[in-house]
């Protein structure tokens, strides 16, 4: 079973040439920003796709999870926007894909512009339930 998460994982990592990336150790979940507008989560316990979040209109230039896993926070350097995504878990963790195995298609809970007047390249983030502080 091992060898089959790393295959998935290295596919992942030769589909997406240079994806933003996060990875949640306790949950073994994945995010990548793939294309303009979405970010994959992918569960690597179960090699299964478990969402798709929506919600901003370019890549992604930092990804990150809450210590518990429950959140995700992307920003955008080009609009200068951070935005929160907040997982179900437990036992409603199943609604939300399609009856065709489907990821949940999730918008954000929370999408906040941030002034960036130095015009910084690199953030750093710092989540905690559903506050969030940027670093410069």
């Amino acid at each position: 079973m091992r060898n089959s998460r790393t295959s998935y994982q290295a596919i992942l990592m030769r589909r997406f040439r240079y994806p933003t990336i996060a990875f949640h150790r306790p949950t073994q979940r994945l995010a990548l920003s793939i294309s303009p507008g979405i970010i994959m989560i992918y569960d690597l316990k179960t090699s299964a796709e478990v969402n798709a979040l929506q919600g901003h209109h370019n890549l992604a230039n930092f990804l990150s999870f809450s210590i518990d896993g429950k959140f995700l926070v992307a920003v955008d350097l080009e609009e200068n926007m951070f935005f929160v995504w907040k997982f179900v878990t437990g036992i409603l963790s199943f609604i939300g894909g399609g009856n065709d195995g489907a990821p949940a298609i999730l918008p954000p809970k929370r999408k906040e512009g941030f002034d960036n007047e130095r015009n910084v390249g690199i953030v750093e983030i710092e989540v905690c339930n559903d506050r969030v502080v940027l670093g410069y």
